[in-house]
């Protein structure tokens, strides 16, 4: 009996990663050169969220170099999306630059009001006088309604590689 029921519970686990659709990285369907980043293994996956109410910012995907820093992240909410979020890098309490850029995607099966995908950088020409390793404090911070602060802590570790993309982010 014992037998019989181990041996279904591995054919189910067998039939369920068999089945299972895998999504790929953010930065892989983000392409601008960051595509090969994340393809070739330069880039860290991550899944670190911060929940305030019903509205969520997830860090999935970031990659740090001589010349660059990008935090790619899924942004899930009404509220939080319509708030008109700003972004901020920082290192020992000092900004990354003055502001960030980068592009947005949406999921085409939610709407975009819901859920947006973004990847971002800093707007900074003082990377390289960055520590090979530190800790990001990355802050997405809402202009309007609730004004709530989504604050992460990012260690990060330069990449031997210092491809940058092919085009910027806008």
């Amino acid at each position: 009996m014992f037998r019989s029921f181990v041996l279904v519970m591995i054919v189910l686990v067998l039939f369920s990663c068999s089945t299972s659709t895998t999504v790929p990285p953010l930065f892989q369907r983000f392409g601008n050169g960051l595509d090969t980043l994340s393809i070739e293994g330069h880039t860290d996956i991550r899944h670190m969220l911060v929940t305030r109410g019903d509205d969520t910012v997830t860090i999935l995907e970031t990659f740090y170099s001589k010349s660059s820093i990008y935090v790619g992240l899924e942004l899930r909410g009404e509220t939080l999306i319509s708030s008109e979020p700003v972004f901020e890098f920082r290192y020992q309490d000092k900004a990354i630059g003055n502001l960030a850029h980068g592009g947005f995607l949406d999921d085409p099966q939610i709407p975009p009001t819901k859920l947006k995908y973004a990847v971002l950088q800093p707007n900074s020409d003082n990377i390289d006088q960055l520590p090979d390793r530190f800790d990001l404090t990355f802050t997405v911070k809402e202009l309007k309604g609730w004004k709530r602060v989504f604050e992460f802590v990012i260690p990060l570790q330069r990449s031997d590689c210092d491809v940058l993309p092919s085009r910027k982010l806008d």
